[in-house]
């Protein structure tokens, strides 16, 4: 409140001074004649030009003082406002458990979420929230860790786009994946963040199953797939700074203290991505413990993902003796929830999926005579496509291995059990994650699929495939 009132007082000073300076202005103008049938005046004597320099030097100090006055008083409007926003925000934080980070100018605060202690320091020009502050830098750690994996899988949260590639012997596809955090305010003591994921796949040349991905994986053709997921956790939300967050701060001012921009530089809470890297950065044996004292235990999770997929069919009409083609519409829908362990480092997922696709025949090859001895043959799937509904079963584990601490894994691993109570297959999916991005990232490997499935005699037969992927993350932050 100091620097306010100082600035208010000099304001008015400055005005006081510039009233003061008219006055003198007004003595030392010219006389003004005298209205026509007035009495004379008594004469006076002209001003001589040493009078007028004096008034033009008091006319130049006062639009000085003026100018100053204006600054000062704009300087103390905008700390009173930001003083009556902070207010403002502590006021609703009562009321509604939510809190404002304020930024200076802002004629009211910005409401972000945040649980019910509004605690803020002043960093810079710039009031910060540390309790949205501390809910951010949770939720990083929960997109940073085993959350961010496959592409097809229904644990996905991916804060940036994820462009996935895989590809087998008999399989090429293609999917992209992107999440958008949709939480609301923050109330408890309780960390929840909501993630809507929207994903698009497409076999890039086949229209089959793809049998790298298992039973509940890719339906093939051009799939459009969108998944919620809720995240819960204790969280510390005390709204007080990280000492790992300080101490990074510090590093940084002496490592660019000679530089312009310093103060921008070393402003942990405007860094391009986020608080945690800016530890990991200029701090990083700071960062784990510091996502520890911000996610201390294990976040469950629960959500749903629906997905619809288009597929072209090209089959042959036995009666017609002829090729035809076919486009079928299938879909399938799925509930999971689980439990992230570790700091994230660790993922278990259970999952039931129902689902409507369909399959093509095995080939067939017909002939018929046209001439003697000439004869026309044609090679194609037997018949329409077949309609096949699933009842899927399935457990996942995730866990990153070998990292020093606050850096990245160096291997990591997803196994997926899957079991379709419909038609009693099941299959093993393994991505083992091992390939880099060069900033610590796990983003490609090697997946191996093993199916098990009712052959069409009664039996049984298996299908092993291996294949490669590149572009899709395993970010688990190291032990």
């Amino acid at each position: 409140m100091l620097p306010v009132r100082m600035r208010a007082i000099n304001a008015l000073a400055f005005a006081i001074g510039l009233a003061g300076h008219g006055d003198a202005w007004a003595q030392s103008s010219p006389p003004t004649p005298a209205a026509a049938g007035a009495k004379p005046a008594e004469p006076v004597t002209a001003p001589t030009m040493a009078d007028y320099h004096r008034a033009l030097a008091a006319v130049e100090r006062a639009a000085q003082a003026a100018t100053r006055a204006a600054g000062a008083a704009e300087a103390a409007a905008r700390d009173l406002r930001l003083i009556a926003s902070g207010m403002t925000a502590d006021a609703s934080s009562v009321t509604s458990g939510a809190v404002g980070k304020v930024v200076p100018g802002a004629d009211a605060p910005v409401v972000t979420g945040a649980n019910a202690q509004g605690k803020r320091s002043t960093i810079g020009n710039m009031i910060v929230d540390h309790i949205a502050d501390n809910r951010l830098l949770a939720v990083e750690a929960v997109e940073s860790g085993s959350a961010n994996g496959p592409n097809d899988r229904f644990l996905k949260s991916s804060p940036t786009p994820d462009l996935q590639f895989i590809a087998s012997s008999e399989d090429k596809i293609a999917s992209l994946s992107w999440t958008l955090d949709i939480s609301g305010v923050q109330t408890g003591k309780r960390l929840a963040a909501d993630h809507l994921t929207i994903t698009a796949a497409s076999d890039l040349d086949s229209s089959h199953e793809a049998k790298i991905l298992g039973l509940d994986g890719f339906s093939g053709g051009t799939e459009i797939a969108l998944s919620y997921i809720h995240y819960s956790t204790e969280a510390d939300l005390n709204g007080t700074e990280k000492p790992e967050v300080e101490r990074a701060r510090e590093s940084c001012l002496n490592a660019n203290g000679d530089k312009d921009d310093v103060a921008q530089l070393c402003d942990p809470y405007s860094f391009p991505t986020g608080v945690s890297m800016f530890v990991l950065r200029y701090y990083p044996q700071g960062l784990r413990s510091m996502i520890k004292a911000a996610l201390p235990g294990n976040v469950d999770f629960y959500g749903v993902r629906v997905a619809a997929s288009q597929i072209d069919f090209t089959y042959l009409d036995r009666a017609a003796f002829t090729t035809r083609d076919q486009s079928r519409l299938g879909f399938k829908a799925t509930a999971f929830g689980g439990v992230l362990l570790g700091l994230g480092q660790s993922a278990l997922t259970g999952s039931f999926t129902y689902g409507r696709r369909y399959a093509e025949n095995d080939p067939v090859t017909l002939c018929q005579p046209i001439t003697t001895p000439q004869t026309q043959c044609l090679t194609n799937a037997d018949g329409a496509p077949v309609r096949k509904d699933k009842a899927i079963v399935a457990v996942e584990a995730r866990h990153g291995f070998g990292a020093a601490v606050g850096q990245f894994a160096t291997l990591a691993i997803a196994p997926q059990v899957s079991v379709d109570l419909k038609s009693k297959a099941f299959s093993l999916d393994v991505p083992v994650y091992f390939v880099g991005d060069g900033t610590g990232k796990l983003r490609g490997g090697v997946r191996g699929v093993y199916l098990n499935r009712r052959d069409g005699t009664g039996g049984r037969e298996d299908d092993f495939t291996l294949g490669l992927f590149v572009g899709v993350p395993f970010s688990v932050f190291g032990s």
